[in-house]
This record gives structure tokens, C-alpha cells and sequence, in this order.
């Protein structure tokens, strides 16, 4: 036996009788016990699965980027409970569909690293000019990355 979950919605006054529900109109066996007693629904808010935030489904393929000291890498991970557990810990983690693109998120914390952040008080042209076209091409990443590339900004700029 392999646990899951899935999302029902079901009108019901309790979880008794969604159960009741789900077991007779859609042939479902389920195994555990209820959460919550008939009372606590009156109090009960409805959360849409969307509400939750997370990025991912279960069993979706996502990644995302670690760091050791000052070494970046790419680790690809699978979306479970312990992915929303750490997503609640820290939401603006910056989270990749694919590896090509958790890879240009390290590039762009490089750029954003090797960036002279102090370029605009410098007397001199070229610094200045250099500090700027690093800068345009730090934000030309950050935009193409999308979500996960304005996450890195707001963290490293």
C-alpha cells in the first residue's frame, strides 16, 4: 500500500458523512481516521487548493539552487510534503521547472556578486559604464528567469 492524497470536495455537515459520501457514491476506500468533529465545520473556512501557494504539485519535478560556502548547485527534487514544509519556512525561495534554467539562476547571482554595486559613485567613465552594462544584463536575466530570477534580485541586489 502506497499513502497519497487526493482533493474532494464534497457537501457534507461533517467528515463522517463526506466519507459516508465518497465511500458509497464514489466507490472510495478510505483508510484513517477523521480530523476534525462535526462541530469544528461550522467554524471551518474553505481554502481552495490554489490558496495554499505552493508552486508545485505533488510528485512534480522541480529545482532548485544550494549553496556550500561559496560553490552554487543545481539539485532536483520531486514536490512532497517536505517540499511544502520548506516552502512555508521560506516562500521566496526561488523554485526552476528546469535545470537549464536553476543554472542561469546561478549565473545570475554571480553576475549579481561579481557586480560593482558602487559603480554610479565613481569619478571614472569606464567604471561607470561597466558597472551599468552589468547592472542591464543582471536584469535582462532576472526578467527572462521570470518569478524565480526577481526572487534572486530581491535576495542578492
Amino acid at each position: 500500500m502506497v499513502p497519497c492524497s487526493y482533493l474532494y470536495e464534497v457537501q457534507a455537515y461533517s467528515e463522517h458523512e463526506a466519507r459516508k459520501k465518497l465511500i458509497k457514491e464514489g466507490g472510495i476506500t478510505i483508510i484513517g481516521t477523521t480530523c476534525i468533529e462535526r462541530d469544528d465545520y461550522f467554524n471551518a473556512e474553505l481554502v481552495d487548493e490554489e490558496e495554499l501557494g505552493y508552486p508545485y504539485q505533488e510528485g512534480d519535478t522541480y529545482y532548485t539552487i544550494e549553496q556550500a560556502g561559496d560553490v552554487f548547485g543545481v539539485v532536483e527534487s520531486v514536490w512532497d510534503d517536505v517540499s511544502q514544509e520548506m516552502h512555508d519556512e521560506n516562500p521566496n525561495r526561488p523554485y526552476f521547472r528546469n535545470k537549464g534554467n536553476a543554472w542561469l539562476g546561478v549565473k545570475l547571482i554571480k553576475m549579481i556578486n561579481s557586480h560593482d554595486k558602487y559603480y554610479k559613485r565613481s569619478e571614472d567613465w569606464k567604471v561607470y559604464e561597466k558597472g551599468t552594462a552589468q547592472k542591464n544584463a543582471i536584469r535582462t536575466l532576472a526578467l527572462d528567469l521570470g518569478e524565480p530570477g526577481q526572487k534572486i534580485i530581491d535576495k542578492y541586489l
